[in-house]
């Protein structure tokens, strides 16, 4: 295995490593919405986790992002190589 390919198994890996940290931040999600007096806590831990999975969202879409950019970059370079080598023989 090459190292480019390594370094697109390590993206693939990195944006599968996101996706199970969101699934862990968001499993005591309060999905409800607190009206009255003693919601003011609910109410900013709801916005706290609201603010973390935006920054999450953020940097998942990025890595996602750059990690299909990669392959397919890494992709066109080695059909390039192949079409170079078989018009060489």
């Amino acid at each position: 295995m090459s190292i480019p390919m390594i370094g697109l198994l390590l993206l693939v890996l990195a944006s599968c490593a996101m996706a199970a940290y969101r699934k862990f931040v968001t499993r005591e999600e309060d999905d409800l919405v607190h009206l009255g007096e003693g919601s003011m806590q609910a109410t900013a831990k709801q916005e706290a986790l609201a603010k973390t999975l935006t920054q999450l969202d953020r940097v998942t879409k990025i890595l996602v992002t750059v990690t299909v950019l990669y392959g397919l970059g890494l992709g066109a370079s080695m059909i390039y190589q192949a079409l170079q080598n078989n018009s060489a023989t």
